[in-house]
């Protein structure tokens, strides 16, 4: 049996057909932690914030990383290690940002976190929701149906933390709808060409 699909192994695998021979894929990139950041309420971890050619994109995960690296760094890396996977969403957020491609790539103000909850749980409502692994604010989403299998939704969310273990990911595979969910999964929705939720994001 095959493994699943992987939506970050896709999304570098494209961006990599964007950058090539462009220049860019040898441009450096700058991964910092901002503990002052905001995070998104669907988020948990760290922030961490990579910059490229002046613009940034944030990354919510449970093992931060510091680094000075190129964007090409990514393209024959394997994804063994939440590290990896971490670095590797923050440069395509930030590369996606810089190609105007992704634009809510920071979490929203706190103040934002109930009323987008809120519309969240009415786009959902009747439906029956996948979710893998731990998603922030599932509890508080009332009137949703939750489901343990994918193939059992009608809906997948797919977050950041789904995003940064490797496997866990529907990808191209999945149900008839995915919606990715929150800052981090910006610059890879934008990539797969998926509908994102993250309506007040920066």
């Amino acid at each position: 049996m095959s493994p699943p699909p992987d939506p970050l192994q896709e999304a570098v695998a494209r961006l990599r057909a964007l950058v090539t021979e462009s220049g860019c894929e040898d441009g450096v990139v700058a991964i910092r932690r901002t503990p002052d950041a905001p995070r998104c309420l669907y988020e948990r971890g760290a922030v961490i914030q990579a910059e490229f050619g002046g613009r940034t994109g944030a990354v919510c995960t449970q093992d931060p990383v510091q680094a000075t690296t190129r964007i090409s760094f990514m393209f024959d890396a394997v994804m063994d290690s939440p590290q990896k996977r971490s670095a590797a969403l923050a440069i395509v957020n930030v590369v996606s940002a810089f190609f105007c491609l992704a634009r809510k790539v920071h979490a929203c103000p706190p103040e934002c976190r109930e009323v987008c909850l809120r519309e969240l749980a009415g786009e959902l409502r009747g439906k029956r929701v996948h979710a893998a692994g731990d998603l922030p604010g599932r509890d508080r989403a009332t009137g949703i149906t939750w489901v343990e299998k994918a193939e059992d939704a009608d809906v997948v969310l797919v977050h950041a933390a789904t995003l940064l273990r490797a496997g866990e990911g529907p990808g191209s595979d999945g149900p008839p709808r995915e919606i990715f969910l929150g800052p981090s999964a910006a610059g890879v929705a934008s990539l797969l060409n998926r509908s994102h939720w993250c309506p007040y994001g920066t």
